[in-house]
């Protein structure tokens, strides 16, 4: 996936969190305006997710990842994006996450977007 992502080979993006389908591969999370979004991967087992904010466009900066099992509940991504948004503002401090409703502000290459 992450391979994928680099090389600019199309992969499926959400930026509705909670309108997106299974095969999507990149999704923004909520609250949305944190700008933690999340690598879902699903192959192989055990899926995993990486959360992680843009830095600037194209630049994916990877901050946790954890076991979908993990994320059991609803209540479980919120406490997520929480945690991701604590690391982002320790590691950079005088910068913010890209945010908005502009795909374009995140990814300039090849997506398809759902």
């Amino acid at each position: 996936m992450l391979d994928s992502f680099t090389a600019g080979n199309k992969i499926v993006v959400a930026l509705n969190p909670h309108e997106k389908p299974n095969y999507c591969q990149l999704s923004r999370n909520d609250p949305t305006v944190d700008g933690v979004w999340e690598f879902r991967i699903r192959d192989p087992k055990p899926h995993v997710r990486i959360f992680g904010c843009f830095s600037e466009c194209d630049v994916f900066v990877a901050l946790s990842v954890m076991s979908k099992d993990d994320l059991v509940d609803r209540l479980s991504y919120p406490l997520a994006v929480a945690d991701n948004s604590a690391i982002w503002g320790s590691y950079f401090p005088e910068f913010e996450p890209v945010t908005g409703e502009d795909i374009n502000a995140y990814l300039s290459g090849s997506f398809a977007f759902v």
